[in-house]
């Protein structure tokens, strides 16, 4: 329980009571918990996506019925050097395309998607209805500037 601070108020001698410091103390402290707790989840959802794109090196010829092949280390590795510098961490999908998938979706039904290749990265976006496809580098300043338009 916090204390009351004693102070003299200067114009009268009488005693005034203040838990300013107190509260902002407390104030402060529930802030800190819930940028430690955000912190938190954001790297429990980084770590999920890292143990994700390190089980794709299991998956073997065949793996999703239909003869998919094996991804390449170099395709695994630019993903895992990718994704603790995204300003947002998405759904991520091993396709049959020898191609990872990352998707962001939001609840009014905005997608956002990057189908990742060895060579090229295809980018997906519809929002409020308009549909937009091309093909983009592997940079990891352009697909932040995407994601940051679709969380705006």
């Amino acid at each position: 329980m916090l204390q009351p601070r004693t102070t003299i108020n200067q114009k009268s001698p009488k005693r005034v009571s203040s838990l300013k410091v107190g509260l902002g103390t407390k104030a402060i402290t529930k802030k800190s918990n819930l940028a430690h707790n955000k912190f938190e989840a954001i790297r429990e959802k980084l770590d999920e996506n890292i143990l994700k794109v390190e089980s794709f090196r299991n998956l073997t010829v065949g793996w999703n019925g239909s003869g998919a092949l094996p991804f390449e280390d170099s395709l695994i590795l630019s993903i895992l050097h990718l994704l603790p510098n995204l300003k947002f961490q998405p759904k991520i999908f091993p396709t049959g395309r020898q191609s990872i998938q990352f998707e962001y979706e939001r609840p009014n039904g905005d997608y956002l998607e990057f189908e990742i290749f060895e060579n090229t990265v295809m980018y997906l976006s519809v929002m409020n209805g308009i549909e937009i496809e091309k093909e983009i580098k592997f940079d990891v300043g352009i697909f932040n500037e995407l994601i940051d338009v679709f969380h705006a």
